[in-house]
Formats: structure tokens, sequence, C-alpha cells
């Protein structure tokens, strides 16, 4: 199972995933990254945290309206695509509030 650096907000982070996964894992850390960065210029000296949230608030209130599109229910890769970009987001939670603990 390959491990991966991702850089979210200038830190680096180990995430392991299933092979193949790498680039498409990249791809997402890069998008959670942006906005991470655009809401850091909305609401500066928040905590990375409060950035987590508000960016977790954010990717659940897109997933809440894109469920009840006109459209009909998200196809099944684009839900795979929002389970694995929250496991990542998750992970990074998990990771920080290690860090956290440890000061």
């Amino acid at each position: 199972m390959p491990v991966l650096n991702l850089t979210i907000q200038n830190k680096i982070h180990q995430l392991s995933c299933e092979d193949g996964d790498e680039a498409r894992i990249r791809a997402l850390a890069e998008q959670l990254n942006t906005k991470l960065n655009e809401l850091a210029t909305h609401a500066p000296g928040s905590s990375d945290t409060l950035l987590m949230i508000m960016l977790l608030l954010m990717l659940q209130d897109e997933a809440n309206e894109a469920g009840a599109s006109p459209a009909g229910p998200l196809p099944r890769d684009h839900e795979k695509t929002m389970i694995n970009a929250l496991d990542t987001v998750s992970s990074y939670l998990e990771n920080l509030a290690k860090q956290l603990q440890n000061r």
C-alpha cells in the first residue's frame, strides 16, 4: 500500500492509499489545499481546525445541494470521489489532533 506525502497548507501529511489511487488522491489533496487557501484569505487568523471545519461544511452543503438537484442523485463515481475527499480531510484532522496532543 503506497504512502503519499501530501502538502496541505504548507504542511506535509502522510496518507496511505490503494495501489493505483495515488494520482487521484494527490489531485484531491491539491483541490482541498486550494479551497483551504481561499478560505484562509477570507478568514485570516483562523486556526487549521476551524478552516477544516468550514471546508467540511462547504463540502457537505455542496453534496446536499447536488443530491437535491433535478438531475437526480450523484453518479456513483462522484460519490466515491466525495467520500475519498472527506476521508482525506478526516485523516488530516486526525493527524492534526495528534500533533496538538503531543504539544
